[in-house]
């Protein structure tokens, strides 16, 4: 029998949900918002590359490639298992600022994981500013109908624990929701970027 921690709200966070690997396989929804980049669960392949390069310049190319096929392959996956709705909320300069072929290859990417009823994207226009986060932020809403959130610090993703910053956390996924453009303006502008 698996002993789990009780919150001081009364909810159960058990121990294996810890990780983030098992929050996405335990997740019917998962909202990723980033301050700077294009969430990892919707990355193109030189998308990720890049990220990884910047975050491990000394690294082999063999290590930063199996990194970046590693994380392309996640929603993939992820999609065999559970077919999580999937939520990116992101700034457009995430996007404008990677080399053409990069930007090209990503916004394609988004767009054909638009065509899916089970993914939105939404992205911050330029001329707007989120504030309420400086770190990626996952909101996990799971079979059971528990919500648990993470974020994403330089030591890791730190998994939430308590239930009063699972809420600060779905505050700030419902601010940033409010202030991204709609899903079909964010289709428009990838469409431009092309």
């Amino acid at each position: 029998m698996r002993e789990w921690r009780l919150e001081t709200s009364g909810s159960v966070i058990p121990p294996f949900m810890r990780s983030i690997g098992d929050l996405e396989d335990e997740a019917v929804s998962i909202d990723t918002v980033t301050v700077s980049i294009v969430p990892g669960l919707v990355q193109s392949l030189s998308y990720a590359r890049a990220v990884f390069r910047a975050g491990r310049p000394t690294a082999p190319d063999e290590e930063i490639e199996r990194l970046a096929h590693l994380r392309v392959n996640r929603y993939e996956s992820l999609i065999g298992r559970n077919n999580p709705l999937v939520t990116a909320v992101f700034p457009q300069f995430a996007l404008d600022w990677m080399p053409e072929t990069v930007r090209k290859e990503q916004v394609s990417s988004l767009l054909r994981f638009l065509e899916r009823d089970r993914t939105k994207i939404q992205v911050f226009p330029n001329k707007s500013l989120y504030l309420a986060s400086v770190a990626p932020v996952q909101l996990y809403r799971l079979r059971d109908g528990a919500s648990v959130a993470s974020s994403d610090h330089g030591d890791g993703n730190i998994v939430h624990q308590t239930p009063s910053s699972t809420a600060r956390m779905e505050r700030k996924d419902r601010e940033a929701l409010s202030m991204s453009l709609p899903v079909d303006h964010t289709v428009k502008l990838l469409r431009e970027m092309l």
